[in-house]
């Protein structure tokens, strides 16, 4: 039924380039993320939350510092 659909309305073009793309975008981000090489960044970037901010300055909520 879907195929009949699809068939006769003229989207089976549209689907399957749309289809094609995101195989290719999901095929190229896989890839990037387990290039080689990304483990440290990405070890660098998860420990970031854990370590101490003593940069910056958060104000209280009643404005006395």
């Amino acid at each position: 039924m879907i195929k009949e659909v699809l068939t006769t309305s003229g989207f089976a073009p549209w689907a399957l380039t749309s289809l094609m793309i995101f195989v290719l975008v999901f095929t190229l981000v896989l890839l990037w993320i387990f290039r080689k090489g990304a483990a440290s960044q990405y070890n660098t970037i998860a420990q970031m939350p854990l370590e101490a901010d003593t940069t910056s300055h958060v104000p209280s909520i009643s404005g006395k510092e």
